[in-house]
C-alpha cells in the first residue's frame, strides 16, 4: 500500500475485522477489501456525496475527477458517515490549497 508510509489512523467499520477498514494517511485513504485495497489521494477527489439519515447511509460515494466513483464504507456507529464526510471535505479542501 503506497500510502501506508504516511498512515496516521485506521478505522474499522467492524471491530477487529480488516475487510471494509479505512486507512487514513496524510495524502489520502485506502479502503481494505480482502487482500487488496482501493487507494484514493485527496487531490483526486472532486466531491463527496452528503450521507443520508433515512435511509441511513452505509457508504459514502466519493466522486473522483476521472469520473470514477469509490464507495467508502461507513457502517459503524450512527453518525460515522457524517464524521467521515466532514473529514474528507476538510482533507480535500486542504489538498486543493496545497496544490495552488
Amino acid at each position: 500500500m503506497p500510502l501506508a508510509a504516511t498512515a496516521f489512523g485506521v478505522y474499522e467499520n467492524r471491530l477487529h475485522v480488516r475487510d471494509g477498514a479505512i486507512v487514513l494517511t496524510e495524502e489520502g485513504l485506502a479502503v481494505v477489501s480482502g487482500a487488496e485495497s482501493t487507494q484514493v489521494r485527496f487531490e483526486e477527489i472532486e466531491r463527496v456525496h452528503l450521507p443520508s439519515k433515512e435511509p441511513l447511509s452505509l457508504a459514502l460515494p466519493v466522486i473522483l475527477h476521472s469520473g470514477l466513483v469509490v464507495e467508502v464504507p461507513a457502517f459503524g456507529p450512527e453518525g460515522i458517515a457524517f464524521d467521515l464526510f466532514r473529514f474528507l471535505n476538510s482533507a480535500v479542501k486542504e489538498a486543493r490549497a496545497r496544490a495552488k
